[in-house]
């Protein structure tokens, strides 16, 4: 069995949880992020634990809006540890409140870009293509 959706970088004796999810049946992890620090603990946490953790990084939609050096910066760090990735994640759009929905454009503008990146290159192009 496998957690299709965790935020295990925010649990503490992440050593110890594993042991115990490992003992009852548990194979594996999608530990999923809430922003570029989280981002970044996650992929230590591939990097620590790479059998159990699949690794998905992403900006959260009940967060705001990542500022533009953060987003440049995240969108590299998909670019560099892509064999590290099983995953974008955690996106989405904020349907849940009116002050969110109000916002949708720009939420919606950064989820394509998050799929074209999710995509990669295309299979025609040689690794230049962006």
């Amino acid at each position: 069995m496998i957690d299709a959706h965790i935020h295990l970088d925010q649990y503490t004796d992440i050593e110890e949880q594993i042991n115990r999810w490992q003992e009852a049946g548990i194979i594996g992890v999608v530990a999923v992020s809430t922003d570029l620090r989280s981002s970044h603990r996650t992929l230590e946490l591939k990097q620590r634990f790479p059998s159990f953790v699949y690794a998905a990084i992403g900006f959260h939609p009940e967060q705001p809006l990542p500022s533009e050096a953060d987003w440049n910066e995240w969108t590299e760090l998909v670019k560099q540890e892509r064999p590290l990735l099983a995953a974008i994640g955690e996106v989405g759009l904020p349907y849940y409140s009116a002050e969110a929905c109000a916002k949708l454009p720009a939420y919606q503008e950064r989820l394509t870009e998050i799929a074209a990146i999710a995509a990669g290159p295309s299979p025609k192009c040689s690794n230049t293509c962006t």
